[in-house]
């Protein structure tokens, strides 16, 4: 019986020595792991709820973004960086066209004073009043950013003749310096 005693107490003591072991090796390691993974999910879960706060503040922030984006090319087509004088001429030209008016004269004019980014047009149309008064209001009210800077109105027998003097603004010189 007492060799039993003695593998009995050998028995105990090696168990005790093992659970000692893994206690300290792997138990305190995985409590230690499970802490850190619930910092983390704590910190993630955090994260989510800031989202979702974020979503719900700007839950349109793609019309937001399209309506941002439309100011800004509405912005650039009206005050381009660099003159466009064919771009200019065209849109005065189709405008009097769309209304009906006969073009006379539409050129760009050199400018006598030294004013930076300014292009400077001449436009002389003929039609009826109404015509040359609705072209009046659509350069007036327009998308780019036009200054009518003299206006001429004649009445030869009852033909109208508007003739007007124009400034377009850009932001840039061009590369050469020139307009």
């Amino acid at each position: 019986m007492r060799g039993d005693k003695k593998y009995l107490a050998f028995t105990l003591l090696f168990l005790t020595i093992l659970s000692v072991l893994f206690y300290h090796f792997i138990h305190l390691e995985k409590i230690s792991e499970i802490e850190n993974m619930e910092t983390d999910i704590k910190r993630i879960n955090d994260e989510i709820i800031l989202v979702n706060k974020f979503n719900a503040k700007h839950k349109h922030i793609d019309e937001e973004i399209s309506a941002l984006a439309a100011r800004h090319f509405r912005v650039v087509e009206a005050y381009p960086e660099t003159l466009n004088e064919e771009n200019i001429i065209d849109y005065l030209h189709e405008t009097a066209r769309d209304n009906k008016l006969e073009i006379v004269n539409l050129n760009s004019v050199e400018l006598k004073n030294d004013i930076k980014h300014t292009a400077s047009f001449n436009v002389k149309v003929r039609g009826d009043y109404f015509n040359i008064l609705n072209y009046l209001f659509i350069l007036y009210n327009s998308h780019k950013f036009i200054d009518i800077t003299s206006v001429d109105l004649k009445n030869n027998d009852g033909i109208l003749t508007l003739d007007l003097d124009i400034n377009c603004y850009y932001s840039k010189q061009d590369k050469t310096g020139e307009r």
